[in-house]
């Protein structure tokens, strides 16, 4: 996934998405209270052709703190 902020783009994995956000693990820190833009892609894989979905967003940093010797953001 590609986390698009003020500061430019970096890469980022998802760890956690629910209902009340989402958590990125990523190489840098991003300050809170940042506007970011992501997009989450959806795969659904079978015997079929893959489908995929792709939503979207836009969010504000609300916590950042390390995350497995990594940078934790919360949106």
């Amino acid at each position: 996934m590609e986390l698009q902020s003020q500061s430019g783009a970096c890469a980022a994995e998802t760890p956690n998405i629910s209902a009340n956000g989402v958590l990125f693990a990523m190489d840098r820190d991003v300050p809170v209270g940042s506007i970011v833009d992501f997009t989450i892609c959806f795969q659904e894989m079978s015997w079929v052709p893959v489908v995929m979905w792709q939503i979207d967003c836009h969010g504000r940093v609300v916590r950042s703190f390390e995350y497995k010797a990594v940078a934790g953001l919360a949106l």
